[in-house]
């Protein structure tokens, strides 16, 4: 049985950790950052000039267990313009992800 440890960082730096490895989180839980990730979003208009209708985007990432996030892609196809945009929000709300992975985070 697990109980405690130390992890150290390539600084040096120690990190205390309880678990092996502890799910990704986010400050205010997932449906925050949901909110964060739409609030960041800027949709792209159109060859029409409007703006892009967007019911629901699929995603998917990887967070690494030094913290960075990889890998993001959208499930199903999009136009690159509306890609770019997803993936800036993203990156911008992306900031607020905790992962801690035997200790380090």
């Amino acid at each position: 049985m697990f109980v405690s440890g130390i992890g150290y960082g390539k600084d040096g730096a120690s990190y205390p950790f309880t678990k092996k490895a502890e799910w990704a989180n986010y400050k205010g839980g997932q449906l925050v950052f949901v909110e964060v990730f739409k609030n960041h979003l800027t949709v792209p208009k159109g060859t029409d000039g409007k703006k892009m209708s967007v019911d629901s985007i699929h995603i998917s990432f990887t967070i690494e267990k030094d913290g960075r996030v990889t890998g993001f892609k959208t499930i199903e196809n999009v136009n690159s313009d509306l890609n770019n945009a997803l993936l800036q929000a993203f990156n911008n709300a992306a900031v607020g992800l905790r992962v801690r992975f035997m200790g380090y985070h």
